[in-house]
């Protein structure tokens, strides 16, 4: 806004001075009266187009900052949460390798392969070893012309 008047108060100082030192001062008034009006809205349209972007500028940059100690504060909340989290961590870490310890929890290999070889004798399990060395054998055949 202000730059905007002052665009206008400068202009009408230029064409005042054109009127003063400008000779024959009739054909000067009749330029000045023809060129005055398109010449100041002309450069208050700039100045104010000028205005706007370094004022957007200028906001870019206050919420660039505000974006920069908002991340900060963030980071540094993070942090402390995480810290607190690890505390908590560890103390229910110890408490769960207690309670193991105390329960002896022992894997029966036997049950376990046994249990495994039930699995794997199914007929969808067969049938989905089948389907792997069907794409095997689908990707060995495509590589192969490619060497």
């Amino acid at each position: 806004m202000w730059a905007t008047v002052f665009a206008f108060l400068i202009e009408t100082l230029h064409m005042g001075l054109t009127l003063a030192i400008a000779q024959p001062f009739s054909e000067a008034l009749e330029v000045v009266r023809l060129v005055y009006l398109p010449m100041v809205l002309g450069n208050c349209a700039g100045m104010a187009v000028f205005a706007f972007i370094v004022d957007n500028v200028i906001n870019e940059r206050n919420t660039a900052l505000q974006r920069d100690r908002l991340q900060q504060e963030l980071v540094e909340k993070e942090i402390r949460i995480r810290e607190l989290e690890i505390g908590r961590l560890k103390k229910y870490s110890s408490d769960l390798e207690d309670t193991v310890q105390k329960l002896e929890i022992v894997i029966d290999e036997d049950s376990v392969r046994r249990e495994a070889e039930k699995v794997m004798g199914t007929e969808f399990f067969q049938g989905l070893m089948t389907q792997l060395s069907t794409v095997k054998r689908h990707r060995t055949a495509q590589e192969t012309p490619a060497q």
